[in-house]
């Protein structure tokens, strides 16, 4: 159907082997992901808008404070907490957590439907979107769910629904919330990749370093973004040229070769960071474009190198857009909290607590999602279902290091990148 190939190669006790070809057309169509489009719903509907959240993570209550910065929100530690609030308080929406202390979010809401009606209108948050976790919330008599970490948007739009407020969606994108000059100096046969891979964003190409010097001097970017390959000078320029004419930009070099730090352009102390040239055609190239940028206004004399990363603030960027302070919240919860996280998942050695294991791994699960920590969400959910798992107590204590010291050195990087917590 696809005229492709397909092709196997099998060796007895070693393994097999196969390929798979398909002679595919590039889809040139604009991503909405790449543009960071953000929904801003005007503040005279959200401030009138009362939402109780109810989660107690701490991590998610700032989060969700940050998603609903314009919303009228309330924040309930647990359920019992929420029913407390109902005694004297009448609100428009509750986002529920499932899984909680003192009275989860299940048993929560069959005590509110039971006492208040149907009136009331009840959202799951659940870090477990699997069937029967829906298929439960939706007997107990909740309205709709979301599964965590959720996308700002997502959680407005399901806001907006379960309300039934209809507004035109159209004229609540704002995609304007984080616009960057930029500057590319590549071959002129990367042009029309590069700009497919930032799309709307504003830039400027330049092929060849006299090109590159006169626009340099006319213009002020947010970025300049330099292509380096070995044995060739014709498109490269010097760091400390960009530098001169641009002190404020984030200058990132744009490798195709693996031994990037034993090269001339980016062993400069000039250059931010580093991307590969591969990163244009994944669709990933102009977020950690614009996660280099902000990075660097918070700490302009040295940022880690995003290959080196094992955090990622892509989605953040994209819910909350170019907002330092509500990013600075964010990154400063993490670093107040997360060593607490750390020192409980250590405490299992002594403890062998399960079911204490169980919840803060169901806790750390949704924050690295968050922060795309991928190197170890699989430890992280086998933790979490341990009991199932049937897991022995050497491969316990073996995930939980692995996972321990990701998220020490997530918090080293976080120090570097924003500097220590307030």
């Amino acid at each position: 159907m696809l005229e492709g190939t397909l092709t196997a190669e099998s060796k007895p006790g070693t393994g097999s082997t196969f390929s798979v070809t398909l002679d595919l057309l590039r889809d040139n169509r604009e991503s909405p992901d790449l543009l960071y489009d953000t929904l801003n719903v005007p503040p005279e509907i959200t401030q009138k808008i009362k939402v109780l959240l109810v989660d107690d993570d701490p991590f998610q209550q700032k989060m969700g404070k940050v998603y609903l910065s314009d919303w009228n929100v309330t924040l309930a530690e647990n359920g019992q907490q929420a029913i407390d609030f109902l005694e004297t308080q009448k609100f428009d929406i509750i986002l529920m957590d499932i899984r909680m202390p003192v009275l989860d979010g299940i048993t929560t809401t069959i005590i509110i439907r039971e006492k208040y009606g149907y009136d009331q209108k009840i959202v799951a948050l659940s870090g477990e979107s699997i069937r029967e976790s829906i298929e439960e919330a939706f007997r107990a008599g909740m309205d709709g769910f979301i599964s965590k970490p959720y996308d700002k948007d997502k959680l407005i739009l399901n806001i907006l629904s379960t309300l039934d407020i209809d507004i035109n969606q159209q004229s609540i994108i704002d995609n304007s919330s984080f616009d960057l000059n930029g500057m590319v100096i590549c071959d002129a046969i990367l042009n029309p990749v590069v700009l497919n891979a930032t799309g709307k964003a504003s830039i400027i190409l330049a092929n060849n370093p006299e090109d590159a010097n006169v626009k340099l001097k006319k213009n002020n970017f947010d970025y300049v973004i330099v292509q380096v390959s070995p044995g060739r000078s014709e498109v490269s320029v010097p760091a400390s040229a960009v530098r001169q004419f641009q002190p404020n930009a984030a200058i990132i070099a744009m490798s195709n070769f693996s031994n990037d730090k034993n090269n001339e352009f980016t062993e400069s102390k000039s250059i931010d960071s580093i991307v590969s040239q591969e990163e244009l055609f994944t669709g990933n190239f102009f977020q950690k474009i614009k996660e280099i940028v902000l990075l660097k206004n918070f700490h302009p004399s040295g940022l880690t190198e995003i290959s080196d990363k094992v955090y990622h603030l892509s989605d953040f960027i994209k819910n909350i857009g170019n907002n330092p302070d509500a990013l600075k919240e964010i990154i400063e919860t993490y670093l107040w909290f997360m060593p607490d996280y750390i020192k409980q998942f250590r405490q299992y050695s002594t403890t062998h607590d399960t079911r204490q294991l169980s919840n803060i791994a169901h806790s750390v699960k949704s924050i690295t999602k968050q922060f795309r920590i991928s190197s170890i969400h699989t430890q992280i959910e086998m933790l979490e279902n341990n009991a199932n798992n049937g897991l022995d107590e050497e491969t316990i204590n073996r995930m939980i290091d692995e996972v321990c010291n990701v998220l020490e050195l997530s918090i080293i990087q976080m120090t570097k990148d924003f500097g220590e917590k307030q």
